[in-house]
């Protein structure tokens, strides 16, 4: 080979491999590749066992089981076994074409192979059908070697051809292919091959040992596929074009089909034309479309006794791509190459665009899925899986962090599943549950419906097509007796908080409530874990039709110390939840607490990997601590919004000293612009040496801050003299990230209210006045008369305020809009932020106006009567309010009194 020639086949090895490694990671696993991660986990005796029972022989997941060994289970890591060997398969085809062809044909058919979008499909794909391929395409490759008399060759041919029936039973095929090749080459030369079809009879032989092991287990498992999946064969002529066409194209999404049928038609149209351009070769052609058409024709006969043709189930004859592509190149050279290459690879190049940018089996994506396994289990938990490939998706996407996965122990419900499920539970393990929803989900229905019967609901949540669930093993309660009602729709009657502490391991609390529904209420309930000021460091969501018993988990990272679990009930459709009243003031509250918890510090080491955090950092501070990471809300804010920080620390060594925690918003100066400082919920000087701690923070962006983008830092200091924990660097503060802050419009056009309510409330804001009317259940609108508003009981009365801000405040005040009977109690509410939160209190500035509409319901049955309006300030969810400056902390809007009427 020439310095030129070789030069040429390493760079288009360097192309094979670059498209086979580009985006490696951006499709999911889907249910094959799982079941190669299932099988390659087994030892050799399991798996041996295991493939008997499937539809490919073992070879391939012996390979893919000492590859793991060595590189590992991640999805990347196993596709780079497909990448080698798709790789590896391109110079073995440019030597293949060489054999048959000139040079000039081989290299271009090398490059189509390397650009090949079916082969780099398979290429990034844990399966076989690379491997079978390459062995096939090796195997023939050394039979036309021994044909020409290189006889040496004959026993690594005999052992090819046994290592592809030994990676896929269609491999079986390539050797008919063979064997027609054998008998062209007698016909032509009128002397018998006897060397290779020896060699063709020793691969049989080595064979003959796992035919007899599996051939009545494959019969009767092909048996029972069939009966269940119900296809029907196909034509010859649409299996041969939707091979042919696939062969060229690859697999294209359904929106892109005419392209890929045009496309197949016009390289087909080129194969074609490979063929009539080596009618002159028969030495060339003959073997070329024995090993074409043999093994599609053999799948055709297949397919019309066992039908089987799901999505993309050309893969099965990718064995064939090979004299495909050398029969295009023919094609190509036949038509001119510099003219004809360039469109044809631009054909399959755009099929690849497709590839990249197109997610196949988008419903099947288990990342998701896996990360909230990972992040919330607890190291003796279980995943319990109908499916093998599920198992594979976890023991591919998760194996360290996520619970071992187990097989249901039949796949039927019945006493040895129900046994199964009992005993995990016996053993005080939480049994996560990934329901597969588009297979009937027969199974996962009724183990779903016992599970609710005994155990509490730990996670209820949909992942594309699988419906993730979690069950907390069963345990004896007492309900305690309550009565709290959410709005005039729901009453709860009793609650059991069955667990009173939990390790942030993580681990869970069990919570059992018991309902008295008052009519029909399709509502939910959140579960919140809040400290004692009311952030929030966890919360669940249920639907409440769905089981009375909750497990509420405990985040890894959750500082210890002593919480409450707060319940509302909300419309999932609007989010507006029903006010909770249980006889004690203050009332309504937003939610009812049902009771403290105390978070013990985990006993075992936890994982990094637990946290929920979205960026990792890793900047240690003084040898003390070690910032691992954070999550925002948002890095584009606007004046006035709050920056909600969550930062997670660990412990390098045991800490004594208390050290205060800073978040500052800064420019480029280093000058502080906003800032929030706070020493940890746990208190540093209590970290042990490994202890991971979510810590808190909320940063106010100032109502008059320019516009801009400025630097969020945050550090530790020493109370005592002030002095900061600095990094290797010598930086006494760690750069987090960068956030956009934009202004917010502003009006200063003085409004007009209907009626004028002067008050000062605070250093806050004026009341300039307000507009009122009463909205009836018909449409039909009711304004104030002669200062009298009349409505009746199940009637809207809708209030706009209008403000007038006098200072600015770092704080999110709401407003109150009570109605109240001529006694001053309140009888309905209308409390919200100002402008339903889009004109939140933080960002208003002096000299502004701000509009401020408000509506509160009346309640139905209540009495006729006088009735009154009344309005102010307050921080929420109890929070005080803000002091008129005249006295008190509500403004009764003087001029318009209510008159319910009576029906």
């Amino acid at each position: 080979m020439g310095h030129k020639k070789r030069w040429s086949i390493i760079l288009i090895m360097l192309l094979a491999f670059a498209l086979r490694t580009l985006r490696l990671d951006f499709q999911p696993l889907w249910w094959d590749e799982g079941y190669s991660v299932y099988f390659a986990s087994m030892n050799l005796q399991e798996m041996m066992e295991a493939t008997s029972l499937d539809i490919h022989p073992p070879l391939y997941y012996a390979l893919l089981h000492g590859w793991i060994g060595l590189v590992g289970a991640s999805p990347v890591a196993l596709r780079l076994l497909s990448v080698l060997v798709g790789t590896l398969t391109v110079p073995l085809f440019y030597f293949f074409s060489r054999l048959l062809t000139g040079e000039k044909t081989a290299l271009v058919a090398a490059l189509l192979l390397a650009i090949s979008p079916f082969h780099v499909y398979y290429s990034q794909e844990i399966r076989m059908y690379g491997l079978v391929t390459l062995l096939g395409l090796g195997a023939t490759a050394s039979l036309f070697l021994v044909l020409k008399g290189k006889y040496a060759l004959t026993p690594a041919y005999a052992l090819l051809c046994a290592l592809a029936l030994y990676t896929q039973y269609y491999a079986v095929f390539v050797l008919m292919a063979h064997m027609a090749i054998i008998f062209g080459f007698w016909l032509k030369d009128r002397t018998w091959p006897w060397r290779a079809f020896l060699a063709l009879l020793g691969a049989s032989f080595l064979y003959l040992p796992w035919a007899f092991y599996a051939g009545e287990r494959l019969y009767f498992y092909v048996h029972g596929k069939k009966a269940i999946e119900q296809y029907l064969p196909l034509s010859l002529h649409y299996f041969l074009a939707r091979h042919l066409a696939a062969f060229g194209m690859g697999h294209m999404p359904p929106q892109l089909s005419p392209f890929f049928w045009a496309g197949g038609a016009i390289l087909s149209a080129l194969v074609f034309k490979g063929v009539w351009s080596l009618r002159g070769n028969p030495s060339a052609l003959f073997p070329l479309l024995s090993y074409l058409l043999v093994p599609l024709l053999g799948g055709f006969v297949v397919n019309l006794f066992y039908p089987f043709h799901p999505p993309y189930f050309e893969r099965i004859f990718l064995i064939s791509l090979p004299p495909y592509l050398l029969l295009l190149g023919a094609g190509l050279c036949a038509s001119g190459v510099k003219i004809s290459l360039g469109p044809t690879a631009a054909l399959m190049l755009a099929s690849l665009v497709s590839f990249y940018l197109t997610p196949r089996y988008s419903h099947e994506d288990y990342r998701p899925l896996a990360r909230t396994v990972s992040v919330f289990s607890s190291p003796d938990d279980v995943l319990l899986c109908v499916y093998p490939w599920q198992i594979g998706y976890f023991l591919s996407y998760c194996p360290e962090l996520c619970p071992k996965p187990m097989l249901v122990s039949s796949p039927e419900w019945g006493e040895k599943v129900r046994n199964q499920i009992e005993g995990l539970w016996r053993e005080g393990r939480k049994i996560w549950f990934p329901a597969y929803q588009a297979k009937g989900a027969i199974l996962e229905g009724q183990v779903e419906s016992y599970a609710l019967a005994q155990a509490f609901m730990g996670v209820n949540r949909w992942f594309g097509s699988t419906r993730l669930l979690l069950f907390a093993p069963p345990v004896s309660y007492a309900f305690q007796p309550v009565k709290v009602r959410f709005g005039h729709r729901l009453e709860l009657a009793g609650l059991a908080l069955v667990d009173r502490e939990a390790e942030a391991s993580p681990g869970a609390v069990r919570v059992a409530l018991q309902w008295d529904k008052v009519g029909q209420a399709n509502l939910a309930l959140q579960l919140r874990l809040s400290d004692s000021i009311g952030r929030t460091w966890a919360q669940q969501d249920f639907p409440l039709t769905l089981s009375d018993r909750y497990a509420f988990l405990i985040p890894a990272g959750t500082p210890p110390g002593k919480y409450e679990i707060r319940l509302k009930v909300y419309e999932p459709l609007t989010g507006k939840s029903l006010d909770a009243f249980d006889g004690q003031p203050p009332e309504p509250e937003p939610e009812f607490s049902l009771g403290s918890v105390i978070v013990k510090p985990p006993s075992l080491t936890v994982p990094e990997r637990k946290l929920e955090m979205a960026v990792s950092l890793g900047e240690e501070l003084g040898g003390e601590v070690r910032l691992l990471g954070y999550s925002i809300n948002s890095r584009n804010l606007s004046t006035g919004d709050a920056l909600h920080l969550s930062l997670f620390w660990q412990s390098l060594k045991d800490q004594t000293t208390d050290y205060v925690v800073f978040a500052q918003l800064q420019d480029d100066n280093r000058r502080m612009l906003a800032g929030a400082e706070s020493p940890p919920l746990y208190p540093t000087s209590l970290w042990s040496k490994g202890l991971l701690v979510r810590d808190l923070h909320t940063i106010v962006i100032p109502a008059t801050l320019k516009p801009g983008v400025y630097n969020l830092v945050a550090g530790m200091y020493n109370p005592a003299d002030g002095s900061r924990l600095v990094t290797p660097g010598g930086e006494n503060q760690v750069l987090i990230t960068k956030v956009k802050v934009k202004g917010r419009p502003h009006s200063f056009e003085k409004p007009s209210p209907a009626f004028k309510a002067e008050a000062t409330f605070g250093s806050l804001a004026e009341l300039e006045g307000y507009d009122l009317e009463a909205l009836a259940p018909d449409g039909a609108r009711f304004v104030p008369e002669e200062g009298i508003l009349r409505a009746k009981g199940g009637w809207e009365v809708r209030l706009t305020l209008y403000w007038h801000p006098i200072g600015t405040t770092d704080k999110f005040y709401s407003v109150f809009v009570h109605l109240v009977d001529e006694r001053g109690q309140d009888v309905a509410f209308g409390d919200a932020p100002p402008a339903g939160g889009q004109n939140p209190t933080t960002s208003w500035i002096p000299g502004e106006y701000i509009t401020d509409p408000h509506s509160l319901k009346i309640p139905e049955g209540l009495p006729p009567g006088t009735y009154y309006l009344q309005v102010g300030f307050y921080l929420p969810p109890y929070g005080p309010r803000i002091p008129l400056s005249g006295g008190g902390d509500s403004l009764t809007l003087p001029g318009v009194k209510l008159i319910l009427e009576g029906e």
